[in-house]
């Protein structure tokens, strides 16, 4: 199903990725190698997102637009990239090249790519000559490589993963990415189920049970972004409804044990979902073998003048 394409970098290396489905490859392609996807779905830029989660540990998603695959994401262990495969530790010797400043060439403009020590320790970048590859690493378990992100260069500047510095004749200036785009309530819907998605490809790969979809557990995670979003706040707790615990009793919802998952300012799911996973508490949440059910929500705001999406997970056992 998998087969090696070799794709040049910078200063003349090659970085071979094993995906299966590569970009610029059509619709067409992409069926006749995975079959028809569980759900098409939109997305930021135009785009349109297949979704192939039929193997949870196997997770694949893929981003089209114009008929050409843009982004692929997967969380299969067959998947490699510069022979470093899911599953297996991020090599040390690629942390130098996932350094703190990595540089690309897009329509005749030089952009530096600035990376924090967080995303060196947990999602390190590779430029590919024209493409892009994001490894999600789990500090949890040793640096592990949780899931491969390959994308166009054009879609990493306009995605604002990583803050760049843009250099081109006569300009030089320092960019912040910017996370949200237009408030469009069928891509937020798409990106709730694409957490889950991605709960449960972590679950599984853990060899823990799945999740299985909640309609209050969504809401509440809903209703607590959405007063976030409008009160201009980042808490557990809200001035208006109280801790999570009261969210919960007044919800009405009979449960031994719930537990809730906040994160602000991520580009999409993805990025929200491994942020989530590199931080013990929420790392516990999304892991507990106890917790049976979830539903998730994305909701658009603003933080201090910046537009940002707000993401929460609400996970349940219900009595």
């Amino acid at each position: 199903m998998f087969s090696d394409r070799t794709v040049g970098w910078a200063e003349d290396n090659a970085v071979s990725v094993k995906m299966g489905v590569y970009l610029g490859d059509t619709g067409e392609m992409v069926t006749a190698l995975a079959g028809m996807p569980k759900r098409i779905e939109p997305g930021d830029f135009g785009l349109e997102w297949w979704i192939y989660n039929q193997r949870p540990d196997c997770l694949l998603m893929v981003a089209l637009r114009g008929e050409r695959v843009q982004a692929v994401f997967s969380t299969n262990p067959a998947v490699s990239a510069g022979g470093v495969t899911i599953g297996q530790p991020f090599p040390a010797h690629y942390r130098i090249v996932g350094s703190k400043r990595v540089t690309a060439h897009l329509n005749g403009v030089e952009y530096g790519f600035q990376l924090g020590n967080r995303d060196r320790r947990e999602r390190p970048l590779i430029i590919t000559g024209n493409e892009a590859v994001i490894f999600y690493l789990d500090a949890y378990q040793g640096g592990r490589v949780a899931g491969i992100l390959l994308l166009n260069l054009e879609m990493l500047v306009q995605g604002g993963y990583y803050q760049y510095q843009v250099n081109s004749p006569g300009v030089r200036s320092c960019e912040s990415p910017v996370s949200a785009v237009a408030v469009d309530p069928q891509i937020t819907r798409a990106m709730t189920r694409q957490m889950l998605d991605l709960v449960n490809a972590s679950r599984r790969q853990n060899s823990l049970p799945l999740l299985t979809p909640d309609a209050m557990a969504a809401e509440l995670a809903r209703k607590h972004c959405q007063d976030m979003a409008t009160n201009g706040f980042f808490s557990h707790r809200s001035p208006t409804t109280g801790s999570f615990a009261d969210r919960v009793y007044r919800s009405g919802i009979s449960f031994v044990l719930a537990a809730e998952n906040l994160a602000m300012g991520q580009v999409n799911p993805i990025d929200a979902h491994f942020n989530w996973l590199n931080s013990p508490g929420h790392r516990r949440n999304i892991l507990d073998s106890e917790l049976k059910a979830g539903g998730a929500a994305v909701v658009y705001g603003s933080n201090r003048g910046q537009s940002v999406r707000y993401f929460g997970q609400v996970f349940l056992t219900r009595k």
